[in-house]
């Protein structure tokens, strides 16, 4: 298949590292991201198409079918309860390579009417995933919110928190993680502001990496009887345009010593009172924190 020139030559080569890109950020699990890098890619191959005379019409009958098959994954990645099939991905990069060395290649249509694959186990661990009663109308900054380390009190004891990263099974379907660290007393009360980690970047086998500290601006010494930290797993739900929790963790104040320490997570709604808890997974997945009092002077 005769190609048509170093303008094509150009294109083909910009879409493969496109492609590429795209491909790692189904891996990460960022698919909106993915989805624009299709788009964005449908876009171009359309206006060189229609800009360009060097083009034979094979191949552009070809690219034209290619581009429809962008759209389609575009429209699939965009929703994350989407299971994308890598396969198709393959193939998309083998039509591209063929076209870059000259063969004679047929770009195969994806029905836009298939069916999408869906895995359940992975999309939903539990229920309650479907109830949008803590879904929350917040300004989510992806930097976070962290407070900076507090003025100490002289003779008291503060806590900083460093948090290491959370177990969950299906890290691929979750847009912007990130942990909401709340104070709370025994009726549930703040005992200072809410704080958010940044946005998790980092994906491991069935863990989110934070690698944040997180500054406890109460002495443990002020804190009310009864007193617990509360870690909440949100996330960003495109559809609704509104962050979610999808479970939570919390340390009382008997757990509260320097050193590694490893808390359940629980299935949400976040019961601030700790009276009705369910584990999240009967997999050993934990909230890895490492803490370290700092005890000022007198």
């Amino acid at each position: 298949m005769a190609t048509g020139g170093g303008e094509l030559t150009k294109l083909i080569a910009a879409c493969l590292a496109s492609l590429n890109q795209a491909a790692d950020h189904e891996s990460w699990g960022q698919p909106v991201e993915a989805s624009e890098l299709y788009k964005r890619m449908g876009k171009t191959i359309r206006t060189t198409l229609t800009n360009s005379s060097q083009v034979n019409e094979a191949t552009k009958r070809e690219l034209a079918k290619f581009t429809a098959n962008l759209e389609h994954r575009a429209r699939l990645a965009s929703n994350p309860a989407n299971v994308l099939d890598s396969l198709q991905l393959a193939d998309m990069k083998s039509f591209l390579e063929g076209l870059q060395a000259g063969r004679e290649v047929t770009c195969q249509m994806t029905s836009a009417d298939s069916p999408v694959k869906m895995q359940p186990s992975e999309v939903v661990i539990d229920g309650n995933d479907q109830d949008d009663d803590d879904d929350q109308d917040i300004v989510l900054n992806a930097q976070g919110d962290l407070l900076p380390q507090p003025s100490y009190k002289p003779g008291c004891t503060y806590l900083t928190i460093h948090i290491n990263k959370i177990g969950i099974k299906d890290p691929h379907n979750y847009i912007d993680p990130f942990i909401e660290i709340s104070v709370k007393d025994n009726a549930a009360n703040n005992c200072e502001p809410i704080q958010r980690t940044p946005v998790s970047r980092c994906r491991e086998i069935a863990y989110f990496v934070f690698n944040n500290d997180v500054y406890i601006q109460t002495a443990i010494e002020d804190m009310p009887a009864g007193t617990a930290i509360f870690f909440e797993f949100k996330h960003y739900k495109p559809k609704k345009e509104r962050v979610s929790t999808r479970c939570f963790s919390f340390m009382e104040m008997d757990e509260i010593k320097d050193g590694i320490l490893s808390l359940e997570i629980y299935k949400k709604p976040t019961d601030f009172r700790r009276k009705k808890l369910f584990l999240l997974s009967v997999k050993p997945l934990y909230l890895h924190l490492k803490l370290l009092l700092n005890k000022s002077a007198r």
